[in-house]
């Protein structure tokens, strides 16, 4: 870790870098994960209701465009970065935001 290469406790390494209490980064670290857990919820709730899916072939094109734009030099090195489930789910998250904003309704 970071805090062992600089010869630090975590909570050490937590005050001096980010200015918090390890219980603090903790609980931080927790609501966000709850928070990611509630979005992907929403997002596959929204794909099944709405039949938004990806095709293979919508997969490895949409693969070639990422790794290019994340600077990878293949899209077998980018899926073995990430694991071709997260690049999947990311695909149909992109195509559930366009739809999210395709029909959302803007109220002044």
């Amino acid at each position: 870790s970071y805090a062992t290469q600089y010869g630090m406790s975590i909570a050490d390494f937590m005050r001096m870098f980010y200015g918090i209490t390890e219980q603090e980064f903790y609980d931080t670290a927790k609501e966000y994960a709850y928070e990611t857990v509630v979005q992907n919820l929403i997002i596959g709730g929204i794909a099944q209701k709405e039949n938004i899916s990806i095709t293979d072939e919508y997969y490895e094109e949409r693969l070639v465009t990422l790794a290019e734009e994340n600077k990878f030099n293949s899209t077998e090195e980018f899926v073995s970065y990430y694991g071709e489930d997260y690049l999947r789910f990311y695909m149909v998250q992109e195509k559930v935001l366009d739809f999210v904003e395709d029909n959302s309704v803007v109220i002044d």
